[in-house]
Order: C-alpha cells, then structure tokens, then sequence
C-alpha cells in the first residue's frame, strides 16, 4: 500500500513539474528586446491578411496566410485559457504551418510579422483571429468552408446618403463543406462583417447597412471563424437631389419655382439628406414671412429663406427626417425624399417626376 502511495505521489509531482517546466517555456519564449518603432520604420509594415485555419486531419489544423512585403518571419500565437491569453508557439519563415492539437481539439491562433531596422527587430500589428477544431466524421458539426451573403434590399445594392438599412439586411449562410446540400452544421454561423470603405458605408455585427455622407461605391463582405470570407456584395451610395427630374410634368406653379431656383432646391435636399433634422420644422412666405420656433440656425436655412422669399409664389418648406416638401399658393408640392420610405405608399395622392421626386396637386386630391 505505502508503495502504491509513493507510486501515486510521485507521478503527481512529476506532472505539477512538466506543468511548471511548459509554462516557464512559454514564458520565455515570449521575451524581447525593446522595439524602437521608426515612424517610417512601421508605418506601411502591414499584418498579415488572408489568415485561415483549416482541418488537415483527425489530429492537426494549418494555417496560412498572405506574404507581408519587407517580412524577415512570422511568429504564431496561440490562445491559451488555462494561462489567461496568448503566448507565442512557432516562430517561422513560410507562409504556413501545421500543428498537431489532438482529437476533437480547438486552436485559436493569432500571426505578426517581424523585420529587422537598424539591427533591432520590429513588429507588425497582429492578424486578426482564427479557429478551428479537429472534427470527426460522427460529429453533427464542421468547420466553414464557405459563407455567402446576399441582401434583400428594394434597389438591389443602392442606399440614399445617410440611409439605414433597417429592415433590409445582408443575409448570410456558412457552409461547413464545399457541398451546400450537407447534413452538417457549421461549426458557428456568427460572422464578422466588414465593409472595404467605411467613408461610403458601414455595416453592424446583426448585418445593417448604414450609408454614409460620401457618395461611392464599396463592398460589404463577412468572415467565418476560421477566416474563410465571403463573396463580396457592392453597396453604391447616391445623392439622389440631384438625379434627372421629368418637371414638365408636374403643375405650371412647381415648374416655374423648380426651374427658378434648381440649385438651390436641389442643394437644399442633398443638405438635408446629410443632416437629418431631430424634428420637422417650416418656413413660409406670402404676405407675411414666418418660421416655425424649432428652425435651425445652419448654413443652408439662409438658403431656405431665399428661395421662400423670392419665389412669385406664397412659398410654404417643410422638412423632416428624410425628406423635404416644398408647397406653392396651397395648390400644388413638390416633395423630395432621400430613400423609398414607407410613407409613400400611403400618399397615392403623390405623382412621381422621378423615383425620389414626387408632386401633387391639391385640385386631385
């Protein structure tokens, strides 16, 4: 019995040592010199793109990523909860590597590049996150190999300036094979979402666009967990104030104020399509002039005025988040609106001079 005990107690201390001898490895394998980081030095050292982790069988995971220009080496990251973060496990010269986690096992790995300035070595930021598992063929789970996002948008990929997206959200599927008709489950459906220029449009972590104040064009794009991306979806901004309006189809009173003060009418909408009023607010001229109390003091308010005021017409502006009604003698409008919102299809009274442009006369209403 007592040397079973001794058997039992030794292996104990055996383990606590191999434990203490990996975590001393670790730790000093992530020691370094101080890095005098150059501001010419750095500043297009680039982290390495395109990192993805893939299953290469039962026991081992790769990974791969792009070449950086002006790279020495790469250094590998792992996550390690039971030492509460990263620590370095491969410091490398290719592209790739494969390691051996064990059955049914996630790694979840991290990449930097490094170069050497002036004899001392220099980081670059790190990669963005990836992981995989060593999935087994009984498993009801696999890691992505494919995702594709689609949108369910009214134009198809075209917002307004400052629209959001709302109910019309990028849809996406991760596939855990290259066949779509699989059994399986992805490993996680969640994706990063990214959009190649957030000055045109951003996208959130639940898939809503929001258009900026640029007009342009970019993608929106998402990224499973083991950096497997997506198609990419072409997002184009427009500034529709100052799209082709048919006005010789609306009333005489709209046509002659349009055809007076176009500039003006169409900078006013594009303003206000940028900056979306808290609540509606007016101005009007007839025989008196009058402003609502909540009018705001911006720099295209004067514009308003000018256009109320020598218009021929008693002159009635009204704006509101997303739109813009301009009103002659009582009888006749003309209404910009910066996106389609739902509002129209309640206003059968309106006619349209273009997608955006609508005019009514109060004789048809």
């Amino acid at each position: 019995m007592k040397a079973q005990n001794r058997t039992k107690h030794a292996m104990i201390g055996m383990n606590i040592r191999r434990f203490v001898i990996f975590i001393l490895v670790v730790a000093l394998s992530n020691l370094s010199l101080p890095v005098s980081y150059g501001a010419n030095d750095t500043s297009e050292f680039k982290a390495p793109d395109n990192l993805i982790i893939v299953q290469k069988d039962s026991k081992h995971l790769k990974l791969k990523w792009d070449k950086v220009e002006g790279a020495k080496g790469y250094e590998i990251y792992k996550m390690y909860h039971c030492l509460g973060g990263y620590r370095r496990v491969k410091k490398i010269k290719k592209t790739s590597w494969t390691t051996k986690v064990g059955i049914r096992r996630i790694g979840t790995y991290k990449v930097r590049a490094y170069k050497s300035v002036n004899g001392e070595k220099v980081y670059s930021p790190f990669s963005y996150i990836v992981s995989a598992k060593t999935c087994n063929k009984k498993e009801k789970k696999a890691n992505a190999t494919k995702v594709r996002i689609w949108g369910s948008i009214i134009r198809e990929h075209e917002y307004g300036l400052c629209e959001k997206g709302g109910d019309r959200d990028m849809h996406k599927t991760v596939y855990p094979s290259a066949k779509e008709g699989s059994k399986k489950a992805a490993l996680r459906q969640k994706v990063q979402w990214f959009s190649t220029d957030t000055s045109i449009a951003t996208i959130d972590e639940n898939g809503i666009i929001q258009a900026q104040d640029n007009v342009g064009e970019c993608y929106i794009y998402a990224r499973a967990h083991n950096g497997i991306k997506s198609n990419l979806y072409k997002v184009k901004v427009m500034d529709y104030a100052y799209e082709a309006v048919n006005i010789q189809y609306a009333p005489g009173q709209i046509q002659v104020l349009f055809n007076m003060f176009e500039k003006d009418i169409r900078d006013i909408c594009s303003y206000y399509a940028k900056h979306r009023p808290q609540k509606e607010w007016w101005i009007s001229y007839g025989s008196d002039y009058k402003m609502s109390e909540n009018a705001p003091t911006d720099e295209m308010t004067e514009t308003v005025k000018k256009v109320v005021r020598e218009s021929p017409f008693f002159t009635y502006v009204e704006v509101g988040d997303g739109w813009i009604e301009i009103e002659v003698e009582t009888i006749a409008a003309i209404a910009y609106f910066c996106y389609i919102p739902d509002k129209i299809v309640n206003m059968p009274f309106y006619d349209e001079l273009s997608e955006h442009w609508l005019y009514y006369e109060r004789l048809k209403v």
